[in-house]
């Protein structure tokens, strides 16, 4: 009897723990229907699952922690979570936000300076945009040297009887691990002032990420999370940014632990 007793007893504590370490809920749009795909994360302790197919979710939670909710093309939610909700599932609606297509506005007369007309247009690829609608032919993009490799630039062409002297020499000299390095490098830095120019203004302020970090958490993204990198080999900024909002607790967590 006493065992039977201390088992329930046992049964009914586990669960009481259980409910309070765990929220469930589930997510809708602005018209009441379940969103699926959503990702959501606690920032306290950057645990993340993501709504299934009818929305719901569980996650595991104490009182007084932020839920954030996130997915393209919605704006972002947040609920911090109350003693009610370890019983009581969470109902998170989140509104969509069109993506609205950019039109450029050429009802201005050229003055033939670049600098100075680009300044009526947007801010990303401006020159770009206003040499396309004035038909000025793009610029050529800036030849790279190809760097040697011992492969193809060495062993290849001695066995045909060749001899590539100025690719023993860049192997030899170091200058083909230099231009490694710098195009590396340079294509690193292409990739951090392209996310810079596209995301919204307010994006790294909305994320508590310091302005003077964000060359840093960008780095730190681009060699963390491959959809950054595929997201800018894309020209897809939704991609880039919902990988980047999932990066930045965690970023922060490593800051802070520092």
């Amino acid at each position: 009897m006493k065992r039977s007793l201390f088992f329930l007893i046992f049964l009914f504590s586990l669960k009481f723990f259980y409910s309070q370490t765990y929220v469930s809920g589930q997510v809708f749009n602005d018209s009441k229907i379940a969103l699926s795909g959503v990702l959501v994360v606690n920032i306290n302790t950057n645990e993340k699952t993501v709504s299934d197919a009818d929305g719901r979710f569980s996650i595991r939670a104490k009182e007084n922690d932020e839920l954030r909710f996130v997915r393209v093309n919605y704006e972002r939610a947040s609920k911090i979570i109350k003693p009610e909700n370890f019983y009581i599932p969470l109902q998170v609606f989140m509104e969509y936000v069109p993506e609205l297509i950019e039109t450029v506005d050429l009802s201005f007369v050229p003055s033939g300076d670049l600098s100075k007309d680009s300044k009526k247009l947007n801010k990303v690829d401006k020159i770009a945009k206003l040499e396309e609608n004035i038909g000025l032919p793009k610029n050529p993009e800036k030849p790279r040297e190809k760097p040697a490799d011992l492969k193809k630039s060495v062993l290849l062409p001695i066995l045909f009887g060749n001899l590539n002297v100025q690719g023993i020499y860049d192997l030899a000299s170091g200058k083909a691990r230099r231009q490694k390095r710098l195009y590396k490098y340079q294509d690193f830095q292409e990739k951090i002032e392209w996310i810079k120019a596209n995301l919204k203004e307010d994006f790294f302020k909305e994320n508590q990420i310091p302005e003077k970090q964000i060359s840093d958490f960008l780095g730190f993204a681009i060699n963390t999370n491959s959809d950054v990198a595929n997201g800018f080999k894309q020209k897809n900024i939704d991609k880039v940014s919902f990988a980047l909002i999932q990066m930045a607790p965690e970023y922060l967590t490593k800051k802070s632990a520092k």
